[in-house]
This record gives structure tokens, sequence and C-alpha cells, in this order.
């Protein structure tokens, strides 16, 4: 939910999760940030990058 705050706050367009499955004791799912940013109104996408592979934002990607 912390995170959903800050990105209703910094109004992106995407949301890309970044420290999910990094710690042993981390459980938390990348679903879970999207549903938060539904509760908190952001307009935001998630975007969950494969590991070690490059993703390049297009504009109107997501439009």
């Amino acid at each position: 939910m912390q995170a959903a705050h800050i990105v209703k706050i910094i109004d992106p367009v995407v949301a890309i999760p970044c420290h999910y499955d990094m710690m042993i004791n981390n459980i938390g799912h990348p679903d879970m940030l999207q549903a938060a940013l539904g509760l908190v109104g952001s307009n935001a996408r998630v975007q969950v990058l494969d590991y070690y592979r490059p993703w390049v934002f297009q504009k109107g990607q997501f439009e």
C-alpha cells in the first residue's frame, strides 16, 4: 500500500515493481501492487519486467 500511495502522488503511466522476489522474507507479488493501485485510485499500470531483459517504454504503449 505504501508503494501505491507513492505511485498515486507521482501519477506515472507505468509503475514497475522492483523489489519483489529479491529477499527471502519478501512474499509480496506484483499483482498486489496492481490491486493496491486500484484501491488508492491510481490509473498507473503495473509492468513486470523479465529478468535480465531490457524494456523500453514507448509513447502511446498504454493508451
